[in-house]
């Protein structure tokens, strides 16, 4: 299943070290980075505007396979836990915790 991913955080390494400290090593090329259960692609967004999530300075496409859900629900959680704000905009939102929405702190 795909998704897209709005970050409000512009170090892209921060997210990357996030997931990889939760879902273990990748293989990475250039932006794509691919894990056991999904492939994330994550780069900067070019129509920024912070105020507006669709506009948030980092935007991820994610890809998954299985446990499409619950590893989205976990990605959400580890931004959330970070400081930051993300929003997950996909098919299936409404199988996620908060409706794909997440504010950068613990609610």
């Amino acid at each position: 299943m795909y998704c897209k991913l709005f970050f409000k955080c512009e170090d892209r390494d921060r997210i990357l070290k996030l997931l990889k400290k939760r879902f273990g090593d990748c293989t990475t090329l250039r932006n794509d980075h691919s894990f056991r259960d999904f492939d994330i692609h994550i780069i900067a967004n070019k129509e920024r505007d912070a105020d507006n999530f669709p506009g948030y300075p980092t935007i991820a496409d994610l890809d998954i396979d299985g446990r499409y859900a619950e590893i989205t629900d976990e990605i959400l959680h580890i931004m959330r836990n970070n400081n930051i704000h993300t929003v997950a905009a996909c098919d299936y939102e409404d199988e996620l915790k908060y409706n794909g929405f997440c504010k950068g702190e613990l609610v």
